[in-house]
């Protein structure tokens, strides 16, 4: 999906995929996907009434 949305829409230089901090299975298909590690939002989203952080990862346009 990453690959078509780079190669359809030109405009498009930046892709990113926010992960809550548990997981784990979903960073990892992000790492090998070769999304990078940006950051985390401390807090950043609410989950069956729990306050948890996002893991965010990029992808740019080569």
């Amino acid at each position: 999906m990453t690959d078509y949305t780079f190669q359809h829409f030109l405009e498009i230089v930046r892709l990113w995929a926010a992960v809550f901090e548990y997981n784990k299975s979903s960073m990892r298909v992000l790492d090998k996907a070769e999304y990078k590690f940006e950051g985390i939002r401390k807090k950043g989203a609410i989950k069956n009434g729990m306050v948890i952080n996002e893991y965010v990862y990029v992808k740019f346009r080569e």
